[in-house]
């Protein structure tokens, strides 16, 4: 799961210049998550303290 972690947000953040602020759980950076099922399937996305998507 690090890996996948490091892959999806980690790296992109930094390829984007982003990651100060983006890119990990860390206190005070923004954090958009995408909650998923066993086959990796977004359930939800959730921005802002709200669901902005929620899957079937």
């Amino acid at each position: 799961m690090r890996d996948i972690v490091k892959i999806t947000s980690e790296n992109l953040a930094k390829q984007n210049g982003v990651y100060d602020r983006k890119g990990s759980f860390t206190q005070g950076k923004d954090a958009d998550i995408l909650p998923v099922d066993n086959k990796l399937t977004i359930k939800y996305t959730i921005c802002l303290d709200d669901i902005a998507f929620k899957g079937e």
